[in-house]
């Protein structure tokens, strides 16, 4: 009975208060709701609204670095990207000489600065560019020199030919290697390519010419000097293109003479020793002649080595032949030279033939003039098959061709 009542109670109440919204509801003219709409829109107008916009709508200014049309990173400083750019270029120039004249330096793929507008702050870091740069395609081949090691040995263990080490290697001395150096045997694909073309000028020496007179009262080992020779000197100015610091174009621009060389006359000795001839007769063997004794300038590095000897290049197992009468001292491998004799003439005199193939004689032989000891090869520190002759005289490397002409 008492829920009853309490329920009635709650009815009317509820009923009585909805009749009375209604009413009040109903006195509101269609004026009263217009006022009120246009009074909001006013208070809305005058409320300063300046500087005031969305996030999405702050734009900053950047710059998307773009390789072959594709958008890599987004950087805030133009400035400080070109600035890794060009440390990345100057990187593969860091071997040159120092004295070579940059014509150009650019980057095979694509590359592109792009100003562009972005929302917000968000900017790539600068070390995301620095790996970027950093990355390779084909990773570089690096073999350590161990103890025993020659080049040729390299070469010949790594199935990579010497001239290939030479090109990749523009500060190596071929000759002088020592356990713990590095050399490299393939060159790094990195994932941008750097083009650099330069020139650079060198010294380089100009071989004196040999005139030789004969005396048959002097033994083949007997030299008497008519007048000193000396070499003269040029001014070879080269240009150069390396693709990831690599050479791979070579050209002479110009030479020019700044001393000219005088001929070296000398009287010599025709008595039992092999004597160079006409044509490719060189009396210690036959071929071509293919490199001078003395020093050289390396174009790209401009640093300066010296050859020991002469080289002659003919086929496998071209006959070699000792240069006099004397005594075989050594006969076997010498490193660089590969197998190598080496005759003892008397009076302070020593030949030595090297990068043979085939060797006929063993130490304590006693051999005569023109008579066959080897057969040319391309053992060693070696381009192709060739002999390399070297004459020394109490120890110190003499022109060959002072002794041969």
């Amino acid at each position: 009975m008492k829920k009853d009542t309490i329920f009635l109670v709650i009815f009317y109440y509820n009923s009585f208060m909805r009749d009375k919204i209604n009413q009040t509801l109903n006195k509101l003219s269609k004026s009263h709701l217009l006022f009120g709409f246009f009074f909001i829109l006013f208070v809305m107008m005058l409320i300063p609204t300046q500087g005031i916009q969305p996030r999405s709508l702050i734009l900053n200014k950047a710059y998307q670095f773009v390789v072959d049309d594709e958008i890599l990173y987004t950087f805030q400083n133009v400035e400080e990207v070109q600035e890794v750019l060009d440390q990345y270029k100057e990187s593969y120039f860091a071997l040159v000489d120092e004295n070579a004249q940059i014509e150009s330096m650019e980057f095979l793929q694509k590359i592109e600065i792009r100003e562009t507008k972005i929302d917000g702050n968000a900017y790539d870091s600068l070390d995301l560019l620095r790996d970027y740069l950093s990355q390779t395609e084909t990773s570089a081949e690096i073999v350590v020199v161990q103890e025993g090691d020659n080049v040729w040995k390299i070469a010949e263990n790594y199935q990579v030919s010497i001239d290939s080490i030479i090109l990749l290697n523009p500060s190596l001395d071929p000759e002088l290697i020592h356990p713990g150096d590095e050399i490299l045997l393939e060159a790094a694909d990195p994932v941008i390519d750097v083009k650099i073309s330069f020139t650079n000028i060198v010294e380089e020496v100009i071989p004196y010419e040999v005139e030789t007179i004969k005396d048959s009262s002097l033994y083949a080992d007997e030299r008497t000097i008519i007048e000193q020779g000396v070499e003269g000197l040029k001014e070879v100015e080269y240009k150069i293109t390396l693709l990831n610091g690599v050479a791979q174009e070579t050209i002479v621009l110009n030479e020019t003479i700044l001393e000219e060389a005088s001929t070296h006359v000398v009287k010599v000795g025709t008595k039992a020793t092999v004597m160079r001839d006409t044509g490719g007769n060189f009396g210690v063997t036959n071929g071509t002649f293919q490199s001078y004794f003395g020093y050289r300038t390396h174009p790209i590095t401009g640093v300066r080595t010296f050859h020991s000897g002469i080289d002659i290049s003919n086929s496998l197992n071209t006959p070699i032949y000792a240069y006099a009468a004397g005594t075989v001292i050594t006969a076997g491998w010498e490193g660089a030279l590969g197998n190598c004799i080496a005759i003892d003439h008397g009076n302070g005199l020593v030949t030595k033939y090297g990068h043979l193939n085939t060797i006929g004689v063993s130490v304590g032989d006693t051999v005569n003039a023109g008579q066959k000891i080897a057969g040319m090869g391309k053992t060693g520190y070696v381009t192709g098959t060739h002999l390399h002759f070297e004459v020394l005289k109490n120890g110190s490397y003499q022109n060959p061709l002072n002794y041969l002409n």
